[in-house]
This record gives C-alpha cells, structure tokens and sequence, in this order.
C-alpha cells in the first residue's frame, strides 16, 4: 500500500490539475519528491 501511496504522491506533484481553480493541497515534504529536469 505505501508504494501506491508514494507514487500517486510523486505523480501529483510532477503534474497539474487540469482545472486551473482546483489543485489540492500537497503533504509536508511532498517537494522532496519533485523531479527536476
């Protein structure tokens, strides 16, 4: 269950929501995940 939750956590956060009014709230340390290119 925890690999599931980490990867939709690395998928959210390297995307955006497609309504540009809605993107939920990330949890704290969610940034350390980011990839950067």
């Amino acid at each position: 269950m925890a690999p599931l939750a980490l990867f939709i956590t690395r998928t959210s956060i390297n995307s955006t929501c497609i309504f540009e009014f809605y993107q939920p709230k990330m949890p704290k340390g969610s940034d350390k995940l980011k990839n950067f290119k």
